[in-house]
């Protein structure tokens, strides 16, 4: 009996110490110099070496991203240089084109060639006066449309830039005419130049720009200070928004 007193006795003591290092150890804890000094034995060099490592890596990766955005930058360039390129080959191919809105259609079988040379001859006056051989081809652009509706436009191929340019010269005399279609002769542009053509359009609505025109397939503009400029790139039509 005297024996389970003594372990007993020797078991409380034991928990006391418990409590006691327990405690001891809480107030460590609190110590922030303590804590800090814990952490540097927690984290081992090793750990350091490979946060080094990841800052390198991190660093490499972004070197090579600023590498791979310059070279995306210069071949960006190199595209616009070529579509300018070719923009400019297909406009030279339309060199001997023209597009006329406003004659009227007549359904199937009609012979724009004969209504283009009433027009041109009749109309315009132009001279001299244009034979059918210095046509290669004309014909209606688009799905036939519905009756009633506007009449599609009749491209035309001369056989000569100069019977082409002798056309041009001549629709300033379309604007007397009073008939009940009103007829335009545009420029053959090419899908790029047309869509920065109707925007210059816009901007003179806008009373951005004073004027607009095409010149052998090239957009010009008159700012509102009368200065003459050629515009290539829609960049170069923003700076007038």
């Amino acid at each position: 009996m005297p024996k389970a007193r003594k372990s007993s006795s020797v078991t409380d003591s034991n928990v006391c110490d418990t409590d006691v290092m327990l405690l001891r150890f809480l107030e460590l804890l609190s110590d922030d110099q303590v804590v800090r000094k814990l952490k540097s034995a927690l984290y081992p060099q090793a750990l350091s070496d490979k946060l080094d490592t990841l800052t390198q890596t991190i660093a490499g990766l972004t070197s090579q991203l600023e590498g791979k955005e310059c070279r995306i930058t210069v071949l960006e360039e190199q595209v616009e240089l070529l579509q300018s390129e070719c923009d400019n080959l297909e406009q030279y191919s339309r060199r001997c084109n023209l597009r006329i809105h406003g004659i009227p259609e007549t359904g199937d079988g009609e012979d724009t060639t004969l209504k283009v040379l009433e027009l041109v001859n009749a109309k315009m006056a132009v001279t001299p006066p244009v034979a059918k051989e210095d046509i290669v081809v004309s014909h209606r652009l688009g799905k036939q449309r519905d009756t009633g509706d506007q009449p599609r436009a009749v491209i035309v191929v001369f056989s000569k830039i100069t019977v082409r340019n002798d056309v041009i010269r001549a629709r300033r005399r379309l604007r007397n005419t009073r008939d009940q279609h009103q007829v335009f002769v545009n420029e053959d542009l090419t899908q790029r130049r047309a869509a920065l053509a109707a925007a210059t359009r816009q901007l003179k609505r806008n009373q951005k720009i004073a004027d607009c025109w095409t010149y052998n397939g090239k957009i010009v503009i008159k700012t509102l200070a009368n200065a003459i400029k050629i515009i290539s790139t829609q960049a170069e039509l923003n700076t007038f928004q």
